[in-house]
C-alpha cells in the first residue's frame, strides 16, 4: 500500500509494527483441542496398540434336569483390535543471516519463536483434518471417518471385518438426510446409546449448527425486557420508557443433555456424535533426540488451539552440512483409536 506521505517523512520515520503475529487463515480446532488435549493417553511401548473386545454372547449355556449331562463346551468370543504408530512432521526453518538482522533494537517479533509458533498452529491443524479425514492405511492414522461408520465406506476398522463381527463395530450412520429434522437428531441419539452410556459430544459444521438453531427456535419463549446498550463503559436506555429489545440466536445448543458444538474441521454435512470415553489419541513420548515443548506465545493470535498432550516431540534446530541456516522438526507420534465404534454415530449429506 502506497503511503499518503512523500519522502519528506517516510525517509526519517519508521513505519509502526505492531508486536503481535495475527492469524487469518488457520479456523476452529475444537473437537481436536478435547481429543487430543483433554483425553490424550500414552502408548508407553509395543509395536502396536491392542484392545480385546468380546464380540459375541456364549451359546452353551442352557436349562438342564435333573441327572442331565451338562455342556462342557465353550465359545470364542473375543478378538482383538489393533492400530499401528503413526508419524506426522512438520519442519522450521531459517537462514543465519534471517536471524542476525532480526536481533537488536529493530527486532518486533523474535524470529524462531515466530516460526516455531507458526508450524505448531500448522501440525495440529493438520492433525484435526485427520481426525476427520484419516483412512488408517499407509502413513494415515485412523480417524472418525473409519471409526464413525458401519462397513458402507470402510469394510475394516482395527485389523477386523466389520461383516464378520455383525452390529458389534458398526457405528450408527444416516446418509443422505437432506432437510434435517428432530427426529434425525433423535436417531442419532438412540442408535449411540448403550443403556446409561450416551455420547458426550456433538460436533458438525457451523452451516448445520445453523439448521439445528432453526429446528430450535419456534420452540423458544420469548423474553423482553427494557433495552440497555453498553457503550464503552457507559450505559444508556434506549426507549427506556416504552421500548423492548430481544436477545436472538443460540452461543450453544444441546441435545438431551449433549452439548453441539461448531468445529470448522467437521466435513460439510455431517453432524457427529462423540462418546469421548471411548476414543482417544495414544501419544508415544520418548523417542530419542526427541524433546516435549509447551506453547505459551502472547505474540501470536489465532483462532487455533495448541493442547499439551502426548506423543508431542521437537527435535531442536541443527545446521546442516551443506546450508547456512539451521533446520528444526517438530513430529507427532501415535494414533486416534477406539475401542467401541458403536458408542459412535453421524448423520451425513445434510443440506438445510
Amino acid at each position: 500500500m502506497a503511503s499518503i506521505f512523500d519522502t519528506t517523512i517516510t525517509d526519517i520515520t519508521r513505519t509502526k509494527i505492531i508486536p503481535k503475529l495475527y492469524d487469518v487463515n488457520l479456523n476452529s480446532n475444537v473437537t481436536l483441542a478435547r481429543i487430543i488435549g483433554g483425553n490424550s493417553k500414552a502408548w508407553t511401548s509395543g509395536e502396536r496398540l491392542q484392545f480385546v473386545i468380546r464380540h459375541a454372547k456364549s451359546t452353551q449355556g442352557g436349562w438342564s434336569g435333573l441327572g442331565a449331562k451338562l455342556n462342557t463346551s465353550r465359545d470364542n468370543t473375543t478378538a482383538q483390535l489393533e492400530f499401528s504408530p503413526k508419524r506426522y512432521t512438520q519442519p522450521v526453518v531459517y537462514d543465519i543471516l534471517e536471524k542476525r538482522v532480526n536481533q537488536g533494537d529493530e527486532q518486533v517479533i523474535e524470529l524462531s519463536n515466530s516460526l516455531m509458533t507458526r508450524a505448531m498452529a500448522d501440525l495440529f491443524d493438520d492433525m484435526g483434518d485427520a481426525l476427520f479425514t484419516g483412512t488408517g492405511t499407509g502413513d494415515q492414522p485412523d480417524s472418525l471417518a473409519n471409526i464413525v461408520d458401519d462397513g458402507t465406506n470402510y469394510l475394516t476398522y482395527g485389523g477386523l471385518t466389520r461383516s464378520t463381527y455383525g452390529d458389534d463395530l458398526d457405528a450408527y450412520l444416516s446418509s443422505s438426510v437432506g432437510d434435517m429434522a428432530l427426529a434425525d437428531m433423535r436417531n442419532l441419539d438412540t442408535g449411540t446409546a448403550i443403556g446409561a452410556k450416551t455420547a458426550s459430544l456433538i460436533v458438525t459444521t457451523p452451516a448445520v449448527f445453523n439448521y439445528l438453531e432453526n429446528l430450535y427456535t419456534p420452540t423458544v419463549s420469548a423474553n423482553y425486557s427494557l433495552a440497555r446498550v453498553s457503550v464503552r463503559g457507559g450505559i444508556f436506555n434506549v426507549n427506556a420508557q416504552s421500548g423492548l429489545s430481544a436477545d436472538l440466536g443460540f452461543t450453544a445448543m444441546a441435545y438431551r443433555g449433549i452439548p453441539v458444538v461448531k468445529d470448522d474441521k467437521v466435513t460439510a454435512g455431517y453432524m457427529i456424535a462423540i462418546n469421548e470415553q471411548y476414543l482417544n489419541w495414544y501419544g508415544i513420548d520418548g523417542l530419542e533426540g526427541l524433546t516435549g515443548i509447551k506453547f505459551s506465545d502472547k505474540a501470536y493470535d489465532s483462532a487455533q488451539e495448541i493442547p499439551n498432550t502426548f506423543g508431542f516431540g521437537w527435535t531442536g534446530f541443527k545446521m546442516p552440512y551443506n546450508q547456512l541456516g539451521e533446520v528444526g522438526h517438530l513430529a507427532m507420534h501415535g494414533n486416534y483409536a477406539s475401542p467401541s465404534p458403536r458408542m459412535m454415530g453421524k448423520l451425513t449429506g445434510i443440506t438445510s
